[in-house]
């Protein structure tokens, strides 16, 4: 998505409301704290995993700096990220990492899960045999590939990115 500027908090309720319609959110989605200033530049991404919007800021000052770079050319170090930027991207690293943990937390317990049931399925006689579980369990994975992928044929191209 192409940055727009915000000039006030009214102009950010907006922007949230107009980028749910554009990409057709669901509710409930998670936004996050909205920016700590105005004027600035916003972008935003929505993460269908995690059902949330992740946004980023360019504040006057951020983009003074990086005019300020620019301008100087490619010999001049970078400026140092600001303490809040840091505790901000060491709490999104710390965020991520949980969440990986979770998610593989929760893939262990659902294979195991899975497991007993077919074994327990299979032990019991409730599946007509291995053959045939293994047979059902490939043609539900061919129904969910053939769903993928005409989820994936009828998405145009145009819909992916919207100019503002």
């Amino acid at each position: 998505m192409k940055p727009l500027i915000l000039r006030d908090a009214s102009q950010w309720d907006a922007f949230k409301n107009q980028y749910a319609r554009d990409n057709e959110l669901p509710g409930g989605i998670a936004w996050g704290n909205g920016p700590q200033a105005f004027p600035c530049s916003v972008a935003a991404v929505y993460l269908q995993e995690t059902h949330r919007v992740l946004t980023y800021y360019v504040y006057v000052d951020d983009a003074r700096d990086l005019l300020a770079v620019s301008l100087a050319g490619d010999d001049e170090p970078l400026p140092a990220a600001s303490s809040e930027l840091q505790t901000q991207l060491d709490d999104l690293r710390a965020r991520h990492s949980n969440l990986a943990k979770l998610m593989r937390e929760f893939a262990a317990s659902s294979t195991a899960h899975l497991r007993v049931l077919v074994d327990r399925g299979l032990d019991t006689g409730f599946f007509k045999g291995r053959e045939w579980y293994e047979q059902a369990y490939a043609a539900e994975l061919a129904w969910i590939d053939q769903q993928n992928e005409e989820k994936r044929q009828s998405l145009d191209p145009k819909d992916l990115y919207k100019p503002e």
